[in-house]
């Protein structure tokens, strides 16, 4: 009998270190990078990107939902119900789905499909009492993304920039500055614009140009999480101009400047052994290299507000994303 306890215990001693040795390879295997057909210059000419479309809705009813631009990895909502309670945004695919706060607005709002490909059904819910809601509009849509990187260049909800912000104008000037520099290093002449052409930056160097620049020059602010509400957005402008912000302002202001570049961004959120409390940063792709490397802005100007070591690429067994966007 005494035998038989200690081969049960030995049983149960192999298969918890079994389980162990299949979770510590399943928890530190490395995704496996996707195999691209196109460049990402040619995936935007093949679905014909566009940016910004039609703002106003010319049709009847308080919802309309566009998704003629699905194909490059977003939807466009319109909500204008004339009501003043909370409203949530779900988008599911399956069992997954995010969720957002909306409110009445004139123009369309555009929402991001980073499930990929799939039937989406979009729903938007109003709130009727405490922590009541009922279902006010439902639709489902098939989507096909034809290129998973393009979900991240576009302009959405919380990362709401275009080509005629102080934003982007920076992050254009940012990497002429840099050729300039670059050009000024190795000939004594004078340059002409036509010579920037030449000049060509790889995507990890047009990454740290602008990376820099948001990490030695906005600054946190450890009083605007106070009062703040749980349905606040970004405005890159605000924060561009004021040179202050939160974690969620470092990412979206990095996002948009890159996107504005051509260069995949995601603004994430979820939890770094950096920081006890809930936190935001980025996943930047490079193309010439085939990666997403993680990027912490909110970080690094901590460190280098303290003139303390930083380096671009964070290391992702210290970050564990909650949601990407």
């Amino acid at each position: 009998m005494k035998n038989k306890k200690i081969l049960v215990l030995l049983a149960l001693v192999i298969v918890s270190l079994l389980l162990f040795l299949v979770y510590f390879v399943f928890a530190n295997r490395k995704p496996v990078e996707e195999i691209y057909d196109m460049t990402i210059e040619e995936s935007l000419l093949a679905v014909n990107f566009t940016l910004k479309r039609d703002e106003k809705y010319n049709g009847e009813g308080a919802f309309d939902l566009q998704e003629e631009y699905s194909d490059q990895g977003v939807v466009d909502l319109f909500y204008n119900a004339g009501v003043n309670k909370k409203v949530i945004l779900v988008i599911a695919l399956g069992r997954k789905k995010y969720t957002y706060d909306i409110k009445d607005d004139s123009k369309y709002i555009y929402f991001p499909l980073q499930l990929g490909s799939g039937k989406y059904v979009i729903e938007i819910f109003e709130n009727v009492k405490d922590e009541k809601y009922k279902k006010v509009y439902s639709k489902e849509i098939n989507v096909l993304v034809q290129d998973s990187r393009l979900v991240y260049l576009n302009t959405i909800q919380i990362v709401d920039w275009d080509m005629d912000t102080s934003v982007v104008e920076m992050a254009d000037n940012l990497i002429r500055d840099e050729k300039i520099r670059r050009y000024q290093e190795s000939n004594n002449e004078e340059f002409k614009e036509s010579d920037l052409d030449e000049i060509v930056l790889t995507d990890i160097e047009k990454i740290e140009v602008v990376y820099l620049y948001v990490v030695k020059n906005i600054r946190y602010d450890y009083f605007k999480l106070d009062g703040l509400q749980s349905d606040y957005i970004p405005d890159i402008e605000d924060v561009f101009n004021e040179k202050e912000g939160i974690c969620y302002d470092y990412s979206a202001i990095l996002a948009s400047m890159l996107r504005s570049l051509n260069i995949p961004t995601k603004l994430v959120k979820g939890y770094t052994t950096k920081t006890d409390v809930y936190h935001a940063w980025n996943e930047v792709y490079v193309e010439d290299e085939n990666r997403w490397i993680i990027v912490d802005t909110t970080y690094d100007s901590y460190l280098f507000e303290r003139s303390k070591a930083f380096e671009l690429e964070k290391d992702e067994k210290d970050y564990t994303n909650a949601y990407e966007y």
